[in-house]
Order: structure tokens, then C-alpha cells, then sequence
């Protein structure tokens, strides 16, 4: 792929980076029924992004290519509870999307190099990711970048 570039979304940005994640949602819905979408989904996922704009620890990015937004990215700085012996801050990639037709071209990648420089920039050295291991792409994705297992959440239904 030609010029693809990577920026700090804007809220004008909000309608396509909503229109990924529902994109994102219905892929993951075919794999885990965990991931059905309530009514009105998209709108309050764009309300919830909204909420995140003007915050100092939270970041969203997107990709373009084409003057089209292709990707994004939702990162944020989390403390970490003080009676552990470690950093203070962690970063947390909270959601990315590339659209379908897009991945495998670097697109992912270009978005987690922003994420990992504006975490740096903000003085943090450990990033974390929570993904759906029924996502096999997402887990082959994370997993060539060099991310190791730290926790393994379970869940039961009652």
C-alpha cells in the first residue's frame, strides 16, 4: 500500500473510527458470543471515544490512506497499585482496528510504533494489550511483536 499515514485522531474522526470498531465487534462476535452488540452500539462506543478526547492520559490514532481512515488505535496510562514493586504507569492498548481489506500491510504495526513512541514520550516502559484469544489474528499479531503472556483472564457464565 501507497502513503499510509499515521495521526492523533480529532473528534471529526469519531463516525469512521466507530464505523472500524463496529467492524471489529461483528468479527469477534462470530467467534465468541461474549462479543454481541447491544442496541445502539456504534453510537455509544462513539460517546464513550468522545469522553476520551482532552484527557492527558489517554491517546487515540488513526491510520489513512487515501485521505481514508483505515485504522486506529485507543491507548491510555494506567497506575499501577503501589504495593508493587515495579513502574508507577503502565501503557494499555485498549482497542485496535485495521479494516479488513488493509491488514497485512503494515498498518497494525505503523499504529502500535506511534503507540510505543507516545508511550515513551509520556515516560513509560511497559505496555500491555488484553485481546480475544478466539481472535487468531490479533493473537498472531501481538504475539510476532514480542508481547509475552503476563495474566490469563477466564470467565464463567451462571
Amino acid at each position: 500500500m501507497d502513503a499510509i499515514t499515521v495521526r492523533e485522531a480529532t473528534r471529526r474522526d469519531l463516525s469512521a473510527i466507530a464505523s472500524l470498531w463496529i467492524e471489529l465487534a461483528l468479527f469477534h462476535a462470530k467467534r465468541e458470543k461474549s462479543f454481541r452488540l447491544g442496541p445502539n452500539a456504534k453510537a455509544k462506543f462513539a460517546k464513550h471515544q468522545n469522553e476520551s478526547f482532552g484527557r492527558e492520559n489517554t491517546r487515540i490514532a488513526v491510520t489513512e490512506h487515501r485521505g481514508k481512515i483505515i485504522g486506529y488505535c485507543s491507548m491510555r496510562i494506567d497506575a499501577i497499585p503501589p504495593m508493587f514493586d515495579r513502574t508507577a504507569r503502565v501503557g494499555q492498548i485498549v482497542d485496535m482496528c485495521v479494516t479488513a481489506r488493509c491488514r497485512r500491510h503494515g498498518v497494525g504495526r505503523l499504529l502500535f510504533g506511534d503507540a510505543r513512541a507516545w508511550f515513551r514520550s509520556q515516560g513509560i516502559d511497559r505496555i500491555e494489550v488484553v485481546f480475544a484469544k478466539a481472535n487468531e489474528i490479533s493473537t498472531a499479531f501481538w504475539l510476532g511483536l514480542g508481547f509475552k503472556e503476563f495474566t490469563e483472564k477466564r470467565y464463567l457464565e451462571i
